[in-house]
């Protein structure tokens, strides 16, 4: 196929087949198949090249003789291990170091990584995408922020206009992920403190204390309180952002107005999906409603795979008085995964009842009881 060929295909279909077509010569030489000279001058017959796009074609071509350079340099590295424990197996034993503060201060360095030679990026510098201003302002935040979150997060959290915020949804918002809009909910009605602490163990990070929301969100006047909140701390870390924050709200609050309170619980379900596919990707942003098309016929329309399992459960049997509400009485069953801070679904959903099942209470969990603790 020859390059005018290449170009006139379609933009995707050429892309996929030159990425895959790169990467099987590049692993072709890694696997000894084939020589580097061979290798270089097929990589050159593969990528497309034009007067338009010559800087592309030099420094996709780069990327790729990259890759070929580092299954060399990994060769070598084989070669000179295997020698050096050859060496050391006819050897005495080393004799063990004077004091552990030597084996605590020589730890390995770690090097730093060549991003032109990743297989993400060369497909990136292959076929570039223009994203709209506000994302390329959020990817190059997270990309700095990605670099030190802790250091970035002391600089957030210490500015002195920083907005009151749960401190691991900061968390969230350094490293990109979902916030938890039950901790933001709760949190505005807690007098609690947050005693969690971190503890390393080498690589390892483990985090003890970690509470748990004693509130979730279970109506739009909940979620638009979390909301406001969430909203105003994103836009402090993302002031490019306001206009898009202030657009989703309005949407969701829409939604809430269009759909029977009844089922105000699918628009929480729906709104949280958005939220976690955003976060997850780098071409998103919260207002791009037409590529939410799936997750809104999941949880909202009643065609749904969420909705239809839903209706297919067992109901509530009414009571004498008509009654089919569930009421913290003896003869209802508390829901004994709410009590431990890990329901997955809200009260509306849930076959168990989401009351204390100490005193029965639905104002807090069994772990937040007064109860509980005078009985002990």
């Amino acid at each position: 196929m020859t390059a005018d060929d290449t170009v006139n295909q379609p933009s995707i279909a050429l892309n996929s087949e030159v990425s895959a077509k790169c990467n099987e010569v590049v692993e072709e030489y890694r696997a000894g198949t084939a020589s580097k000279v061979d290798a270089i001058l097929r990589l050159q017959s593969i990528i497309p090249r034009s007067d338009d796009t010559e800087d592309q074609f030099k420094s996709a071509l780069q990327s790729y003789v990259g890759m070929l350079d580092s299954a060399d340099q990994a060769r070598a590295s084989a070669a000179k291990r295997g020698e050096q424990h050859d060496r050391s197996s006819s050897k005495r034993p080393r004799s063990p170091p004077e004091s552990d503060d030597e084996d605590i201060s020589e730890k390995p360095a770690k090097r730093s990584i060549d991003e032109s030679r990743l297989p993400w990026v060369i497909d990136e510098l292959l076929h570039p995408i223009e994203l709209p201003p506000s994302l390329r302002l959020t990817r190059e935040s997270l990309q700095l922020w990605s670099s030190n979150p802790k250091q970035y997060k002391a600089s957030l959290t210490n500015a002195a206009r920083c907005p009151e915020f749960p401190d691991s949804e900061w968390s969230n918002i350094i490293e990109s992920k979902p916030i938890n809009l039950d901790i933001v909910f709760a949190g505005h009605y807690s007098t609690s403190f947050d005693n969690r602490r971190t503890e390393k163990l080498g690589e390892l990070e483990l985090t003890f204390g970690e509470t748990k929301p004693s509130k979730r969100i279970e109506s739009a006047g909940d979620w638009l309180i979390a909301w406001t909140k969430a909203s105003e701390a994103l836009q402090f870390a993302f002031p490019h952002r306001e206009r898009e924050l202030r657009e989703y709200g309005s949407y969701v609050t829409q939604l809430f107005g269009a759909v029977h309170p009844s089922r105000h619980h699918r628009v929480l379900q729906y709104e949280k999906a958005i939220r976690r596919r955003v976060s997850a990707r780098r071409d998103l942003s919260l207002t791009d409603f037409s590529r939410f098309a799936d997750l809104h016929l999941l949880h909202i329309d009643s065609s749904g795979a969420v909705a239809l399992d839903e209706d297919s459960r067992p109901q509530a049997r009414p009571n004498r008085g008509g009654d089919s509400r569930k009421r913290p009485g003896k003869g209802v069953e508390a829901c004994r995964r709410w009590n431990e801070g890990r329901c997955p679904v809200d009260a509306a959903r849930c076959r168990y009842t989401h009351i204390c099942s100490t005193c029965r209470s639905r104002e807090h969990t069994a772990e937040q009881c007064t109860n509980r603790a005078r009985a002990n």
